[in-house]
């Protein structure tokens, strides 16, 4: 999943001027990846979004390499501030029939350390390693309430990059493949507790 998105995104445009500059007024992104959940409308993260200041770019008709699974159909993205006192740059949603499918966020290639510590510091367990990125980094997942997260080591790209996947997604598509290890079958496919409803968003 991990090589499939990186593989799709490897060509987006480089940082420019006009990105920092809505950088610089946007607000900072204070939510967590738990305050997701599977199933949440686009209309829902778009206007609850836009009414916290952020500036939400939503669109459909979206060319196979914009995909990262065959039943992605929409998506949104925006600029914060920062992420968590971390420096960002675009926030990226993901959107099937089913609702919201995968959050990526988007950090400059020098804030990893700072990324590593933010990701190992939420709630949740560590999920171990899901095989490695393209400059043969190992790619780290941790299990929270609502998803798993996967991030890397950016290399010798030029961002940061961390992924969210919703659990029910995981549970339903993830773990009918052979991708994952004896151990991480078991935590992500048969111990992985439901998690409480959104507090933040309505759900389809």
């Amino acid at each position: 999943m991990w090589a499939i998105w990186y593989a799709k995104i490897n060509t987006m445009g480089p940082w420019l001027d006009k990105d920092e500059a809505e950088r610089l007024r946007s607000p900072a992104w204070r939510y967590h990846f738990d305050d997701f959940t599977a199933g949440i409308s686009m209309a829902a993260v778009q206007q609850h979004l836009s009414r916290e200041g952020f500036r939400m770019r939503c669109y459909g008709n979206l060319r196979p390499d914009e995909k990262i699974d065959p039943k992605v159909t929409h998506a949104c993205w925006t600029i914060a501030n920062n992420a968590h006192g971390i420096p960002s740059r675009a926030i990226f949603f993901a959107f099937g029939k089913d609702g919201l499918r995968y959050i990526r966020m988007d950090f400059p290639r020098e804030q990893w350390p700072a990324v590593r510590e933010w990701i190992q510091g939420q709630e949740g367990m560590p999920a171990g390693t899901f095989g490695s990125d393209q400059s043969g980094n190992p790619v780290l997942g941790r299990r929270g309430a609502t998803g798993l997260v996967w991030t890397a080591d950016p290399g010798s790209t030029g961002w940061a990059m961390v992924l969210w996947q919703p659990r029910t997604q995981v549970m339903k598509e993830s773990c009918l493949t052979d991708r994952f290890t004896l151990p991480q079958r078991k935590m992500l496919c048969m111990d992985w507790p439901a998690p409480p409803p959104s507090t933040r968003f309505t759900e389809r």
